[in-house]
């Protein structure tokens, strides 16, 4: 999801009073963007945001289980395709 993307909606929850302009701003500050997989390494949700590629899917997973804690959870934003649920775990459980 791009930044504009999460911005709209809370912009608006805030106009509408749903939420305050402290809660929006504490929002994005818990979130970060990066395109470098070693930012990783102190992350506890990772959500990937690639095209969907089931083998490039496959090798982003690859990747962050190589630099991610153990106990992070690695979350894939797909369009709902259910050929992308067959993913095997990334590492044994």
């Amino acid at each position: 999801m791009g930044w504009h993307q999460l911005a709209v909606p809370l912009t608006k929850s805030v106009e509408k009073g749903k939420i305050s302009q402290q809660d929006k701003d504490a929002t994005f500050d818990c979130i970060r963007g990066t395109t470098n997989i070693n930012n990783f390494s102190d992350c506890h949700v990772v959500i990937e945001a690639v095209t969907e590629n089931i083998d490039l899917k496959k090798k982003v997973f690859a990747e962050l289980d190589t630099v991610c804690p153990e106990h992070s959870v690695l979350a894939m934003n797909t369009d709902g395709k259910d050929s992308y649920c067959r993913l095997a775990p990334t590492q044994d459980w």
